[in-house]
């Protein structure tokens, strides 16, 4: 989803800038920086769809949810890839119904990839904020999902605007305005619906999450405090009873028993919210994280461009490149933090698939 000329350079001259020089701008660290990129993407969200599709236990509500950003990360890859060849290429040899069909699915990949993440964010403010009515009901799912691709279909339509024209004296996949105003107007509505709009959601799902966790641990920690005590007193009384007993009958063999620690003495409770639970909600804020801060720097600074703040220079053209590159770069790491969150998996996966042994051990419990 390009919106501005990523191949193009600006030579500074004294007094207005004249000597453009286009198309040839760091070709080669650009090309192998996409190349390595691409590799990244297409190897790290594969290997969350093996883990997934794999490991029947793993499929539960948010790996679904992870699953389905992983195909769409999968997506953006494939559009690195366009970027890859028209690198390599320089000039478009697709013509213009190949360069419009290109165009709406880079949107849609970017898009997609985008609106998974504000799908995830919903799903986990319904699962803490409201699982009484999201257990059990799995048609939220696929409704958050077909909503997600839904809108970034129709928000790359307008990539239908692009054309095969002469830029420079090559043939190029371009899309221009017969004024600059609209030109202002059409980078406002897609930083909007592209980065914006999405964040203020999720942010607002966060805080919404972050709220209710608190109240949630505070109420259970002061309506249970007493109850708590006085269960564990209990348990801790009994066992000592059972020692006692045990001490004074030393020609009967000592049972070896288990003993079922109850929620209420657990010191790592967390009350109404399961810890598996709250784990899914750091993955998805890292996640979260990581998408504005790749994305951010990119829309800000095209914004500032398009309305004059930047004056165009070679600096700034190596600035606007060096941004570009960096969105894509969130499809690579959704992965990372999928599997920095879920290293149990790699053994589970390797124990199901005979692959790895666990190593064996008696505990006994007193």
């Amino acid at each position: 989803m390009e919106i501005n000329k990523t191949n193009a350079t600006w030579s500074e001259s004294p007094g207005n800038l004249t000597n453009i020089q286009y198309y040839h701008f760091y070709e080669t660290e650009q090309r192998v920086f996409l190349c390595i990129l691409f590799l990244s993407i297409i190897v790290g969200n594969i290997a969350v769809l093996v883990v997934v599709l794999l490991t029947r236990k793993l499929r539960s509500r948010m790996n679904i949810f992870m699953a389905n950003l992983a195909i769409a990360d999968i997506m953006v890859g494939l559009s690195v890839l366009v970027d890859v060849i028209e690198k390599f290429l320089v000039e478009w040899h697709g013509g213009n119904f190949l360069c419009k069909a290109v165009r709406f699915y880079q949107g849609v990949a970017n898009y997609g990839s985008t609106y998974a993440l504000v799908a995830i964010s919903i799903d986990r403010f319904d699962s803490v904020a409201r699982p009484l009515q999201t257990m059990g009901k799995g048609y939220r799912i696929h409704l958050l999902i077909g909503l997600q691709w839904a809108f970034s279909l129709l928000f790359s339509l307008p990539m239908f605007i692009y054309e095969e024209k002469e830029v420079h004296s090559k043939m190029q996949c371009f899309l221009s305005f017969p004024e600059p105003w609209i030109w202002k107007v059409y980078v406002t509505i897609l930083s909007l619906v592209v980065m914006f709009i999405p964040a203020v959601i999720i942010a607002i799902c966060y805080v919404t999450i972050v709220a209710v966790v608190w109240m949630k641990s505070s109420f259970t920690m002061s309506s249970s405090k007493t109850k708590t005590d006085e269960s564990c007193m209990e348990l801790s009384t009994a066992i000592s009873k059972d020692r006692f007993s045990e001490e004074r009958m030393p020609l009967k063999p000592p049972r070896q028993r288990r003993v079922h620690w109850t929620k209420t003495c657990d010191s790592s409770s967390r009350g109404l919210i399961p810890k598996a639970k709250i784990k899914t909600v750091k993955m998805t804020f890292v996640i979260v994280l990581a998408f504005i801060l790749c994305w951010s720097p990119y829309w800000v600074y095209n914004i500032l461009q398009t309305f004059g703040y930047i004056s165009p220079s070679q600096t700034a053209a190596a600035v606007s490149v060096l941004f570009q590159s960096l969105f894509s770069l969130n499809s690579a790491a959704n992965p990372v933090i999928f599997f920095l969150f879920n290293s149990a998996l790699y053994k589970r996966l390797c124990v199901q698939r005979g692959i790895y042994t666990p190593p064996s051990t008696s505990i006994s419990h007193v």
